[in-house]
C-alpha cells in the first residue's frame, strides 16, 4: 500500500510559495487574502477557482487557478515611476521565476504545467495609504486519471 500524499492544494501553495521566496524583488509573500503589509512589494496569493476537463475516457485535467497580486507602496515614489520602472520589473522578474521554475512538475505522481496571466494594474487604498498593484492569474494544470 503506498503511503498518504499530501492535498494538492498544500503542494501548490508550498511550490508558488518556494517561487515567489526565490525573486529577490518580493520583500513579503501572503498565501491568503491580506491587507495590512510591513515590507514591499508584497505578494499575496490564494485559491481563486477548480476546473475539471475529462479529455477522454482516461485522462481528466484538473485546473487549479489563483489569484497573485503583486503590491507596491505609493509614499515613496511617484506613480510614474512605480507604473513605468518598479511594477515592470517586479512583474518580469516574478514571471521569469514561474517560468523557469516550473517544468512539467510532477505531483502526487501527475504531470503538470504552469500558465501565468496579468490581468490588471491599479492603485487603491490600504492600511498604510495608497498602493499599486498588478493582479495576475495562476494557472496549474494537472493531468490526472479517471
Amino acid at each position: 500500500m503506498a503511503g498518504p500524499t499530501n492535498s494538492i492544494y498544500t503542494i501548490l501553495i508550498a511550490r508558488i510559495n518556494t517561487l515567489l521566496s526565490s525573486s529577490d524583488k518580493v520583500k513579503e509573500i501572503f498565501s491568503y487574502p491580506e491587507d495590512k503589509y510591513t515590507k514591499y512589494p508584497v505578494a499575496v496569493y490564494y485559491p481563486n477557482n477548480l476546473e475539471n476537463s475529462f479529455e477522454t475516457n482516461e485522462e481528466n485535467f484538473e485546473v487549479h487557478n489563483f489569484k497573485l497580486f503583486l503590491i507596491v507602496n505609493c509614499q515613496q515614489k511617484k506613480k510614474s515611476e512605480i507604473f513605468n520602472v518598479v511594477m515592470p520589473n517586479l512583474i518580469d522578474d516574478v514571471k521569469e521565476k514561474f517560468n523557469n521554475g516550473w517544468s512539467g512538475d510532477v505531483i502526487n505522481g501527475h504531470r503538470s504545467w504552469l500558465k501565468i496571466d496579468l490581468a490588471t494594474w491599479d492603485t487603491d487604498l490600504a492600511s498604510g495609504g495608497e498602493i499599486a498593484f498588478a493582479e495576475l492569474n495562476v494557472q496549474i494544470k494537472i493531468l490526472t486519471n479517471n
